[in-house]
């Protein structure tokens, strides 16, 4: 798997910066967490990291917007965090994407190219 650092860094920055300001609004505490694993079968597993923070979740219609450019729930800030995110994987063959977990928290997770199938 090979993966620009920098460009992953600024991913992991606007997912912890975001789980960050969400958690401490909801909770009073800067806190998040991770998990990485891999999913799939077999010789088809793909390593995952998953960033979930302790916040109020992404409401369904807002959800449907997400990672579109300028799309913003805040008074302050383009809009473009996510957006960003989620091209910048892509540009290193990753997914990103979001959903709820059971207890209601955001949950966004990268999915990570196969280790042996990569485009070069």
């Amino acid at each position: 798997m090979r993966v620009i650092v920098s460009q992953l860094e600024q991913i992991l920055n606007n997912l912890f910066e975001n789980g960050l300001r969400y958690s401490a609004r909801k909770t009073g505490f800067t806190t998040l967490s991770m998990e990485a694993g891999m999913a799939g079968q077999n010789e088809n597993q793909i390593p995952y990291l998953n960033v979930i923070d302790e916040g109020a979740g992404v409401d369904p219609e807002t959800e449907e917007h997400l990672f579109e450019p300028f799309h913003t729930t805040e008074t302050s800030g383009t809009g473009l965090g996510l957006y960003i995110s989620k091209e910048l994987c892509e540009a290193n063959q990753a997914q990103l994407s979001y959903r709820r977990t059971e207890s209601g928290k955001s949950c966004f997770s990268i999915h990570f190219p196969h280790p042996d199938r990569n485009i070069d």
